[in-house]
């Protein structure tokens, strides 16, 4: 004995085909944006921040030889008080030179974090998203058929609409007469 389908209301597939549309729009917008932060820092490590960094170095490198220089000046001439602010001119713009190589250091350590476990993870984000933008829409395409399959389905069987009552239910017979089998005497 065949049964027909037990479908209550074929709204609420098509409420959850709409929510699922929606939720594959936000999701494409925020997977987009992560790539593009993940994107935007690797750049910004890369060359921003290195390239800084090096000039940084080069600059202070100058500043420092040059400081040194006028050290050695001060130290040749007679001037004791311009020696020790030249030596600690000196001192400063040492430690200045030291930051930029620790920046520096700091910067290519960042840069190989970055590429084993950043990158890793970009990798999954990009699994994701192809989920998102390819799976997730053939199931929305999916559910619309069987959305259609189902308001047919419901259109066809009787009883359906609640206006046709298939025959044999509720006392009747196929030729209209009782089904108890009394005469209208």
């Amino acid at each position: 004995m065949s049964t027909g389908a037990n479908v209550k209301s074929v709204e609420n597939l098509d409420y959850f085909k709409s929510c699922l549309s929606i939720y594959i729009t936000k999701a494409r917008r925020s997977l987009d944006e992560v790539m593009h932060e993940v994107s935007t820092t690797r750049q910004w490590l890369q060359h921003d921040q290195r390239v800084y960094w090096q000039a940084q170095y080069k600059k202070r490198k100058r500043k420092l030889d040059q400081l040194k220089a006028e050290l050695l000046s001060a130290k040749l001439s007679s001037y004791k008080d311009s020696v020790m602010v030249e030596e600690m001119a000196v001192a400063k713009a040492t430690e200045q030179l030291r930051e930029a190589e620790q920046k520096l250091i700091i910067i290519k350590k960042w840069m190989t974090v970055y590429d084993s476990k950043v990158e890793t993870l970009a990798k999954r984000i990009d699994s994701l998203r192809f989920t998102v933008t390819e799976d997730l829409p053939k199931a929305v395409h999916t559910m619309s058929k069987v959305i259609k399959t189902l308001e047919a389905y419901a259109e066809k069987t009787p009883g359906s609409s609640g206006s046709e009552k298939p025959a044999g239910e509720e006392g009747e017979s196929a030729d209209g007469g009782s089904a108890e089998g009394g005469s209208d005497e």
